[in-house]
C-alpha cells in the first residue's frame, strides 16, 4: 500500500513538473541576439520581414526569408502555401519584388514587408547557420 501511495505521489509530481515546463513563456530577444541563443530555445522577436534579394530558397514547403530590425537581420523559416493560410507565407511568384511578400497572421489578417511583426518559435543552429522557425506570426 505504501508503495502504491509513493508511486502516486511521484506520478503527480512528474505530471506537475511536465505541465509547468510546457507552459513556459518564450524568451523575448532582439533580432541581433537570436543566434546567440541555445538551439531549441523558444523565443519571440520583433522586426520586419524581407524576401531575399536574389532568389528565394524553398525546400519541402518551407521558405527561408529574413527578419530585420534597425541594425540586424536573421534568417527565418516559414511554411509556404499557394493560397493565404494563417501562419504561412504566401508563395511569391518566380520573379518577385519585396511587394510580393505576404504572410497570413495567426488572427487571419495579412502582413507585408512594411508590417512590424512578432514571431515566435524555436532557434535552430548548426555550424555556420542559424535561423528562427516561425511557429506564430502576429502584430506586437
Amino acid at each position: 500500500m505504501k508503495i502504491l501511495l509513493r508511486l502516486s505521489v511521484l506520478l503527480t509530481f512528474v505530471t506537475i513538473v511536465a505541465a509547468c515546463a510546457g507552459s513556459m513563456l518564450p524568451l523575448s530577444v532582439a533580432v541581433g541576439e537570436i543566434c546567440k541563443q541555445k538551439a531549441g530555445t523558444m523565443i519571440t522577436a520583433e522586426g520586419y520581414l524581407n524576401l531575399p534579394v536574389n532568389s528565394l530558397r524553398c525546400i519541402d514547403g518551407q521558405c527561408q526569408i529574413s527578419l530585420n530590425d534597425a541594425s540586424n537581420g536573421v534568417s527565418v523559416r516559414f511554411v509556404a502555401s499557394a493560397t493565404p493560410e494563417p501562419g504561412k507565407l504566401t508563395m511569391p511568384p518566380k520573379q518577385y519584388t519585396r511587394n510580393d511578400l505576404h504572410v497570413t497572421l495567426a488572427d487571419g489578417s495579412s502582413a507585408d514587408h512594411a508590417t512590424r511583426l512578432r514571431l515566435t518559435g524555436p532557434v535552430h543552429t548548426a555550424p555556420k547557420t542559424c535561423y528562427l522557425e516561425a511557429y506564430t506570426a502576429e502584430r506586437p
